[in-house]
């Protein structure tokens, strides 16, 4: 698949995309938010259909603000995506709001809460909230292979003010905020991606005179093409990454949490069309991106990596502190490949058998094999008949850096004037 089929591919199920935004500041039986938590639905919403951005149709985007986001609706609400989404849609869920679980008793699980939720006792929460259970239920009947769920919940207020829920807070057993265990639930299944502001036991905050909270405004930030990738496109894990680098960057202790079972790095809007340059006016900020197995590790570092640096080309790996160092790895590789001249696989057994698969699977997605392969520069650390090379790789030409008489370092000064050359036309 090259990369024109690859974006003609996800414009096309963007205009196959669906979503359900809920904003609630104005709950009814428990204390109010303010009013930025309705704001980021709607500002959610505007991103999603603007043609420049989110590219979605306006009779796809569902909003439910406050008095609207009653359970009966937004029940109703998710139970249309088992209809108007098809296996090759895009689906999207947006909640802002309250959310908490309840830790002991017979009603313990975790829930949403919606506007019209009673928390006066631990039955009555239960049985008007939206448990943690019933919307992975909920989920699991919609068809959608590319399916991402944005949680925006916990605590909200201004800096030095977190305000938690009451009078539910009084409850014995009740916590405010949702766990690890529950995001893993709701991300169970072929597709599904769960974006969630905060971790457990941290805050996420509404700063002061901000009009959106902190983790929606680094969000529409992204999708209005902040964290568009070299396709332009905003996809799942540049998305992530973008906004969870941004909320930590702003000095507080919110840590953005990502849970997914799919290495199939979506599309979720537009974004821009065209591959950014750097500064300088420069396509590619690094020049090789090196990826090996651990095994071959020592070589890596101890070996081909300074012979490069001496050479005057500057090298990234997924370990590279150049990358975003707790940031997720396939989101790295992505990234390096993205933005280096040059691709270059130390290949061995260990690598292809334990490592190649993802790398090729992030390859397809980002660049499109056929055209991703013209950027590749595979080195052999055993002889070529020794290793079982697969069809893309056996169609390159390759440095042999194991070879008798034109291996070590004569292989890496070929890999040297190749990236230093043009990169092969089509």
């Amino acid at each position: 698949m090259d990369g024109n089929v690859s974006r003609t591919r996800d414009a096309r199920q963007l205009h196959d995309a669906h979503a359900l935004v809920v904003g609630i500041s104005a709950y009814s039986h428990v204390n109010p938010l303010p009013r930025a938590v309705v704001n980021d639905a709607e500002k959610i919403r505007e991103a999603l259909l603007d043609p420049a951005c989110g590219g979605y149709l306006d009779e796809r985007v569902k909003l439910l603000r406050d008095g609207e986001a009653t359970g009966a609706a937004i029940r109703g609400a998710l139970e249309e995506f088992k209809v108007r989404c098809g296996p090759g849609s895009t689906a999207l869920v947006y909640f802002s709001g309250h959310g908490g679980s309840i830790t002991s008793g017979p009603r313990a699980g975790q829930y949403l809460l919606p506007v019209d939720v009673d928390g006066s006792s631990q039955d009555s929460l239960a049985d008007t909230g939206i448990s943690g259970d019933e919307l992975t239920g909920l989920l699991s009947t919609v068809s959608a292979k590319r399916l991402l769920v944005i949680l925006d919940c916990c605590y909200a207020g201004g800096v030095g003010d977190p305000k938690a829920i009451t009078p539910v807070e009084r409850l014995d057993g009740f916590k405010a905020g949702l766990s690890g265990d529950d995001y893993e639930k709701l991300a169970s299944g072929e597709g599904r991606v769960i974006f969630a502001a905060a971790r457990r036991d941290e805050v996420s905050w509404v700063l002061r005179h901000d009009e959106n909270s902190l983790f929606t405004k680094h969000l529409l930030a992204g999708l209005r093409g902040a964290a568009a990738s070299g396709d332009g496109f905003i996809r799942i894990f540049e998305l992530f990454e973008y906004m969870a680098k941004a909320v930590r960057d702003a000095g507080g202790r919110q840590r953005p949490v990502l849970k997914c079972q799919t290495e199939d790095n979506f599309a979720v809007a537009l974004g821009r069309r065209e591959r950014r340059a750097d500064a300088s006016g420069n396509r590619f900020t690094y020049d090789v991106y090196l990826t090996f197995a651990p095994e071959d590790a020592d070589l890596a570092y101890e070996t081909v990596i300074p012979f490069l640096e001496r050479a005057g080309l500057k090298v990234v790996t997924s370990d590279s502190q150049n990358l975003d160092i707790g940031g997720y790895r396939v989101v790295n590789v992505a990234r390096g490949i993205e933005k280096s001249k040059r691709t270059l696989l130390m290949l061995s057994p260990a690598y292809l058998r334990n490592h190649y698969g993802t790398f090729e699977a992030v390859l397809a997605m980002q660049l499109g094999l056929d055209q991703g392969k013209f950027r590749l520069i595979p080195l052999l650390l055993q002889p070529r008949q020794t290793l079982d090379l697969p069809l893309l790789l056996r169609s390159l030409q390759a440095a042999d850096y194991s070879h008798r008489y034109i291996g070590g370092e004569r292989a890496l000064a070929l890999i040297v004037d190749a990236v230093k050359g043009p990169i092969p036309s089509m």
